[in-house]
């Protein structure tokens, strides 16, 4: 099991990106939670296995490929497993 730490850059506020990567997320029973920034960016921390994660990315960049202009990732082994994914506020 890892953890993916990643930011998204483009228009990806007001698109329903956050509603979006929650239910792909709760269908690939993956935990995390993901908010916007104050900057324009979403940034989201997504948990469980690297192959279910490729997945959840995948389905993101096919849904929103046109608002997506960068996303930069980061994989770490879990330190602390959170229990569902939830959308956050703005950060």
């Amino acid at each position: 099991m890892v953890q993916a730490h990643i930011y998204y850059f483009g228009m990806v506020q007001g698109v329903g990106f956050r509603y979006t990567a929650h239910r792909f997320a709760k269908q690939l029973d993956l935990t995390g939670w993901i908010r916007n920034l104050s900057d324009g960016r979403v940034e989201t921390v997504v948990e469980g296995s690297k192959e279910t994660i490729q997945d959840f990315l995948s389905h993101l960049d096919e849904h929103f490929h046109q608002y997506v202009k960068k996303s930069d990732i980061n994989y770490t082994e879990i330190t602390r497993g959170s229990l569902d994914f939830e959308i956050r506020g703005t950060y």
